[in-house]
């Protein structure tokens, strides 16, 4: 089955200790799906039905959020539709502090992304670099 719809029929919690739905539109998970390809590298600002995309669209990703307990319900529902998580990278803090070190140790930011996705986003993403590059 098909990621997007998956997650649309599962409804997954992953926000609010489990108690909250705060995910992406359908047409932003559906131009995650269409943009992101095996071996690209991305980094998001917060965690949800858009990481379990990433993941399921194999790319590097690396996720950024406040609270671990998320990262622990997109993990746990990755594993529960039989998804690797092997290429997701939580890190648990405030983005303005750990951007700068990630960029100063490894990741170069790009922007756009492309004309097509960044006009569908409804919460910009940082960027994505393919694997080409």
């Amino acid at each position: 089955m098909d990621i997007v719809d998956r997650l649309l029929r599962d409804r997954p919690i992953f926000h609010a200790r489990g108690t909250e739905r705060w995910d992406a539109s359908a047409s932003t998970l559906r131009a995650i799906q269409q943009a992101v390809r095996e071996g690209d590298h991305s980094l998001e600002i917060g965690c949800g039905a858009s990481s379990v995309v990433f993941a399921a669209q194999s790319a590097r990703h690396t996720v950024i959020s406040l609270d671990g307990e998320e990262h622990d319900r997109v993990r746990g529902y990755l594993k529960q539709i039989g998804i690797d998580d092997n290429q997701l990278v939580f890190i648990v803090g405030w983005s303005d502090q750990v951007l700068p070190r990630l960029v100063r140790k490894q990741h170069r930011l790009m922007w756009p992304l492309s004309t097509e996705l960044t006009a569908s986003l409804t919460q910009p993403l940082i960027g994505i670099t393919s694997a080409a590059h």
